[in-house]
């Protein structure tokens, strides 16, 4: 039986090819519900991975002191 819940999944580092191996797992898999949004340094039509998330945001990197912030 699925799981009916939608759980949202945060991956940072979204230009990188690991995480867009990553993406591609959890698109995969069936089991769960997902809602990806990824985020990265980069504006989204300079990545490929952005295409790949419900919802993509540029953040700063994470020496920046707005960099937690901007994740929450």
């Amino acid at each position: 039986m699925k799981n009916s819940v939608r759980v949202t999944v945060l991956i940072t580092g979204v230009g990188s090819t690991t995480a867009l191996s990553v993406i591609k797992g959890l698109r995969k898999q069936t089991k769960i519900k997902l809602r990806i949004i990824g985020v990265d340094l980069n504006n989204a039509k300079e990545i490929a991975g952005s295409s790949f998330c419900e919802k993509y945001y540029k953040i700063p990197p994470a020496t920046n002191p707005r960099y937690i912030s901007k994740l929450l």
